[in-house]
């Protein structure tokens, strides 16, 4: 890996791990604050519960799928992730998330 690769990898590393654990990017936003409260206490797997039954009432709401790709990256269901990050680019084809976190599962894939 390159330096200039290695060096991105660390900042988006602790991007994701300090920024979004802390919930700070959705506390606001966020129709429903469990999963959110959840992420932040490193909770991934009641995260993901939360998220899911969030999605089952609103399949498309950009914010709980930004937090269930997040969650499942957290507990290594890497397929998972990649697939809630893609569908978060189809509902909102800017969303930086979505592209972070199909960058970010495609290496660990």
């Amino acid at each position: 890996m390159s330096p200039l690769a290695t060096i991105l990898r660390t900042f988006v590393v602790s991007f994701v791990l300090v920024g979004l654990s802390s919930g700070w990017a959705f506390a606001d936003i966020f129709s429903s604050d469990e999963p959110v409260e959840e992420f932040g206490k490193k909770n991934f797997q009641k995260s993901r519960e939360y998220a899911l039954k969030a999605l089952g009432e609103n399949p498309d709401d950009e914010d709980v799928l930004g937090i269930y790709g997040w969650a499942e990256f957290m507990l290594d269901n890497y397929i998972a992730a990649e697939n809630a990050f893609k569908k978060l680019e189809e509902v909102d084809p800017g969303q930086f998330d979505a592209a972070l976190g199909q960058a970010w599962t495609a290496i660990k894939l």
